[in-house]
């Protein structure tokens, strides 16, 4: 068991391919894998099949790629899940720190894996004045660095935000709803809706 433990965190790269089968539920290739978590695909190969081995990933039968998802079987992946959840999840102003010098963000939330949460459909809620701003998407990159994940987020600015908040948008709803965590709050408050 420590010789397996010891093996599945011998490098950086190979936490971050765990933690990303750990998050996901279908089996991947090794080119999904890497096109996800920003990797080359070689490398990213070489540790699907060093996870396989172990056992904690399973192969399953190729088509044309060998693909691999979870072995839930296992008995470490379950702590497995808890430990990269806990260890890989960045702090409030850690996530701040990476939307630092972003102008006209009013509000900012972390959910989904930044949260511990599953059923969340984005990791982040920007809005903002500029949604199309470049300096989000490089924002965005650096939260995905602390996470070592890619995140999905949802960019609009005020004036949508407030239409799908009215409109009970299901994205929206499934944001506030679940585990959140508010990290800017500038919108304006009024009547009898609550942001959060």
């Amino acid at each position: 068991m420590v010789t397996d433990l010891a093996a599945l965190f011998r490098n950086p790269l190979r936490i971050r391919v765990l933690a990303y089968i750990l998050r996901t539920s279908a089996s991947q290739t090794g080119v999904e894998v890497a096109k996800a978590i920003r990797a080359p695909r070689k490398n990213v190969e070489r540790e699907l099949a060093a996870i396989a081995r172990i056992g904690v990933a399973a192969l399953r039968p190729p088509r044309k790629a060998p693909r691999y998802a979870i072995n839930e079987a296992h008995v470490l992946v379950p702590n497995l899940r808890t430990l990269l959840a806990e260890a890989m999840n960045p702090t409030d102003a850690q996530i701040l720190g990476a939307f630092r010098g972003i102008s006209g963000i009013v509000f900012l939330v972390a959910t989904g894996v930044l949260a511990k949460e599953d059923r969340g459909a984005a990791d982040l809620l920007i809005v903002c004045k500029n949604p199309h701003s470049a300096a989000i998407a490089r924002a965005v990159q650096r939260a995905e660095r602390l996470v070592g994940l890619p995140l999905r987020y949802s960019v609009m600015n005020p004036e949508e935000y407030f239409g799908r908040r009215q409109s009970f948008d299901r994205m929206l709803r499934d944001v506030l709803d679940f585990s959140h965590r508010v990290l800017v709050m500038k919108l304006p408050q009024g009547g009898d809706d609550p942001l959060v």
